[in-house]
């Protein structure tokens, strides 16, 4: 009966013994390359028995693959394309982040995708120049224009001036009409009223019919005042007219009844380039004297 029981703990004693090995031998099976990474690495055999075996010295641990990055979802915004649509709703698109701001990156890119497909080409400034299409308009850029217009001249200060022109009546009667013209204001008023006489009637008196017979051409020399009696310098154009006595008599007249409206000058001595002469043209018009307005009447 003893002998029974012995052998009954024998053999259930060589299972346990059986299982515990296969056990080992599994586990060994499934940490083979985890276990033969620690034995090489630690020198295992080298320590205990003094030298390590042929299996353990050839073995290369298989090289850890690094784990890859978690696929980040990404929501598509704007326009989908067809081929994400899947049964009438959007599927998000997924890929690797390569950095924080991916996701920022990401939906710009969506939001480019967008836009129209017409976009302003950005021109490289040392090759390429602009098109007349391409530039904006001055007030686009926020450039302020330049004034084109021209600034107001500084005022003149100016004084009434009398002058003396002439009327042909129907008759062929010469008459005296006399004027108001505003000339500028100076310290030679005598010259600058003579200057005005000389340039001619303007446009009011032209309407009105009036001329001047004083020779086309002439120019104003000098003029000075000494006693109420002017000095008038003219050129040589002012000694001849072709309208005969009739012109030389409205000429001399013109002057002196614009030269004696200012209350300093009675009369005015005639001078051609200079010089004092006692007739005025083949007619024989005489100057060789101061000549007033009663000489006119």
């Amino acid at each position: 009966m003893k002998d029974s029981s012995d052998k009954k703990y024998t053999s259930i004693q060589a299972a346990v013994w059986i299982a515990a090995f296969l056990g080992l031998l599994i586990g060994f099976l499934i940490k083979q390359d985890d276990i033969m990474s620690v034995l090489k690495e630690t020198a295992f055999f080298e320590h205990v028995f003094g030298k390590e075996p042929e299996f353990i010295s050839r073995f290369e641990p298989p090289k850890k693959e690094e784990p890859e990055s978690s696929p980040e979802e990404v929501i598509v915004l704007g326009k989908q394309p067809d081929a994400v649509k899947k049964g009438g709703s959007a599927v998000t698109q997924t890929e690797s982040k390569p950095e924080e701001n991916s996701v920022e990156a990401r939906i710009r890119e969506q939001n480019d995708e967008a836009r129209p497909a017409q976009t302003e080409k950005i021109l490289n400034p040392e090759t390429e120049k602009p098109t007349a299409s391409q530039q904006k308009p001055v007030a686009e850029q926020n450039v302020k224009p330049l004034s084109t217009e021209k600034p107001a001249p500084p005022s003149v200060a100016k004084m009434n001036q009398y002058l003396c022109f002439i009327v042909i009546n129907g008759d062929g009667i010469v008459e005296r009409k006399e004027v108001n013209r505003a000339v500028p204001k100076t310290n030679t008023p005598l010259t600058a009223a003579l200057t005005a006489l000389l340039e001619g009637p303007g446009i009011p008196e032209l309407e009105k019919g009036y001329i001047s017979l004083i020779p086309q051409g002439t120019r104003l020399l000098s003029a000075s005042v000494q006693n109420k009696t002017a000095f008038i310098n003219f050129s040589q154009e002012f000694a001849f007219n072709k309208y005969g006595v009739d012109g030389y008599l409205g000429q001399l007249m013109q002057v002196v009844y614009t030269a004696t409206a200012f209350g300093t000058i009675e009369n005015v001595q005639f001078l051609i380039e200079g010089q004092k002469n006692e007739y005025l043209g083949g007619e024989g018009v005489w100057i060789g004297t101061p000549l007033a307005r009663y000489n006119f009447k």
